[in-house]
C-alpha cells in the first residue's frame, strides 16, 4: 500500500474514532430537537383549552321534573278568629325552581312558590339561596350542588299586593251572610297579619314539608376522568352553563372568545336537541395525541412509511400552527439515517353513517434535514391526524352528565366538525362512540427546503 494512502486511511480512522466519542453532529442536533420539543414550558394563563356548554335548558327541565312531583302544602293560617272556620287552607306549592348567575363566582338557585286559597292563585314568592361550584381537576370533575337544607334563613320576596290578595281571598271563601257582617278593614288586618306570619315561617315550611323529601334541589354533575386536566371553571354564558378547562399540556393557543349572540345561538340549537358541545381548541387535540404517545397509549415509535411498528426509529410530535396547512408533524430519527423533518397538512372531519371519516390534503414538507421524505408526507400527516381526533373523541367520550338525582349518563357523538381552529363533538345523552374509518391518501407536493443529508450507522 502506498505510504500517503496509508496515512490517509489511519487519519480517516482516527477521524471516524474521535467522532464516535464526540457524537454525530446531524444525529446531536436531531437529538437536541426532539429533546427541545418534548420540554416545551405550559403557557401560563390565556384562554380554556376546552369547554362544555350545557344548556341551561338541560338543567331546568331536569329540575322541573323534580318539581312537579311535589304536591302541594296545605297550610292552617293563624289568627283568622270568627271566620277560620269558613276558610280552607292556604295552598303552597312550588312554581319554578331555576339555576342562575349571581356574583363573585356564585350560583344562585331561584325559587318562586305558589300560595294559593281554594281555587284561587294568590300571588308568588320567591326565594332564593347561593352555593358556589366545586371542581376537582384531579379527578376532572364539577359538580354544582343545592341541597334542601340550605334554604333556611333566606327572607322571601313577596310581591307589594299580596295583602289585599289575600284579603280579597278571604272575603271570597266566606259566606255571603258573613261577607255582610264582616268589614273589609278587619278581614284586611287578618290578612295582614297572615302574611307577616307567611313571612316569618314560609322558609321553615317549605324546606321540612316540601323539599327536604327530595334531598336535593337541584345538581350538575359534570365528569371527564380520563384527561390531564389542570383546572375547571363553571362560568355563566348566554343560554348555558359552560364549565371551561386548562389542561397540563403546551397548548400555545387556547379557545378563542365567543360573542353573547354565537353563545345564545349555539345554546339554543343544543337545547333543541337535548345535547352538549364539547369545543377544543386544535392545539389541545393534537398534544392529547402527543400525550397519549408519551403514556404508551398511541405508538411511539414508527417505520420509515410513517406505520407503527416496535423496531421502528422514528419518532414524532404534533403541533398546530392557524394558517396554512395548520396540522404540523415533526418527524425525527436519530438512529441509522438522521432525519429531522417537519410536515404541514389542512386536516378535515366529518362523520358520515356513524363512522368518523378523517382526511388530510395539501401535505407538504415544510422542512427537512437529512434524507428526503417526500412520499411519506401524507401517510405521517394521515396517521397522526387520525391518531389526535381518536384520542379526543375517546377521551371526551369516557364523560358522563349528571343532572337532578338519578345516576349519570354516559354520552355518545352525534355530530363532530372542526370549526377553523377548534374541534366540536356534539354529544348526545346515552348513545355509543363513533368509530373513524381510514380515507384514501392523495398527493404529496415537493420539500421547499433540504440540507445536505447525515447519517450515523
Amino acid at each position: 500500500m502506498h505510504r500517503a494512502t496509508f496515512r490517509a486511511g489511519i487519519a480517516l480512522a482516527m477521524g471516524l474514532g474521535l467522532l464516535a466519542l464526540t457524537g454525530c453532529g446531524p444525529c446531536a442536533q436531531v437529538a437536541a430537537h426532539r429533546e427541545a420539543f418534548a420540554e416545551r414550558a405550559v403557557p401560563e394563563g390565556g384562554r380554556p383549552h376546552l369547554a362544555v356548554r350545557i344548556p341551561q335548558k338541560l338543567l331546568d327541565d331536569a329540575i322541573a321534573a323534580g318539581v312537579r312531583k311535589l304536591a302541594p302544602k296545605g297550610i292552617d293560617l293563624p289568627g283568622l278568629g270568627t271566620i277560620a272556620r269558613y276558610i280552607e287552607k292556604l295552598k303552597i306549592s312550588p312554581k319554578r325552581v331555576g339555576v342562575e348567575k349571581a356574583a363573585n363566582g356564585q350560583f344562585k338557585l331561584a325559587m318562586d312558590l305558589e300560595v294559593g286559597l281554594g281555587s284561587r292563585s294568590l300571588f308568588t314568592m320567591s326565594l332564593g339561596t347561593e352555593t358556589q361550584p366545586v371542581a376537582n381537576a384531579g379527578k376532572g370533575a364539577m359538580e354544582l350542588v343545592f341541597p334542601a337544607d340550605m334554604i333556611q334563613s333566606v327572607q322571601p320576596a313577596m310581591p307589594a299586593d299580596a295583602v289585599a290578595r289575600l284579603t280579597d281571598g278571604l272575603i271570597a271563601q266566606l259566606p255571603s251572610a258573613v261577607r255582610a257582617l264582616v268589614p273589609r278593614s278587619e278581614v284586611s288586618k287578618i290578612a295582614q297579619s297572615a302574611v307577616n306570619w307567611l313571612g316569618d315561617n314560609v322558609v321553615r315550611l317549605v324546606r321540612t314539608e316540601l323539599l327536604q323529601p327530595m334531598g336535593e334541589l337541584a345538581r350538575l354533575r359534570f365528569t371527564m376522568p380520563d384527561l390531564p386536566l389542570a383546572a375547571l371553571e363553571l362560568v355563566s354564558e348566554s343560554g348555558a352553563l359552560v364549565i371551561n378547562a386548562r389542561t397540563t399540556l403546551p397548548v400555545a393557543q387556547g379557545l378563542a372568545p365567543v360573542s353573547k349572540a354565537a353563545s345564545l345561538k349555539r345554546a339554543q340549537a343544543a337545547a333543541a336537541e337535548d345535547r352538549i358541545e364539547v369545543m377544543l381548541a386544535a392545539g389541545t387535540v393534537v398534544e392529547l395525541a402527543n400525550w397519549a404517545i408519551n403514556r404508551g397509549d398511541l405508538p411511539g415509535r414508527y417505520d420509515v412509511q410513517g406505520k407503527a411498528s416496535d423496531a421502528g426509529t422514528f419518532t414524532a410530535g404534533l403541533e398546530w400552527a392557524s394558517g396554512t396547512r395548520p396540522l404540523k408533524v415533526n418527524v425525527w430519527s436519530s438512529e441509522g439515517a438522521c432525519i429531522r423533518a417537519r410536515i404541514g397538512a389542512t386536516p378535515r372531519v366529518a362523520l358520515a353513517k356513524g363512522q368518523l371519516d378523517l382526511g388530510i390534503s395539501d401535505a407538504q414538507v415544510e422542512e427537512i434535514d437529512g434524507p428526503p421524505l417526500v412520499s411519506q408526507a401524507v401517510s405521517w400527516a394521515q396517521a397522526l391526524w387520525s391518531d389526535s381526533v381518536e384520542t379526543s373523541k375517546t377521551r371526551v367520550s369516557t364523560s358522563t352528565l349528571g343532572l337532578g338525582k338519578g345516576k349519570a349518563d354516559g354520552l355518545g357523538l352525534g355530530r363532530i366538525a372542526l370549526e377553523g381552529d377548534t374541534l366540536v363533538l356534539s354529544l348526545t345523552v346515552g348513545g355509543t362512540p363513533s368509530s373513524s374509518r381510514p380515507t384514501p391518501l392523495g398527493p404529496v407536493a415537493a420539500a421547499p427546503r433540504q440540507s445536505v443529508p447525515g447519517a450515523c450507522r
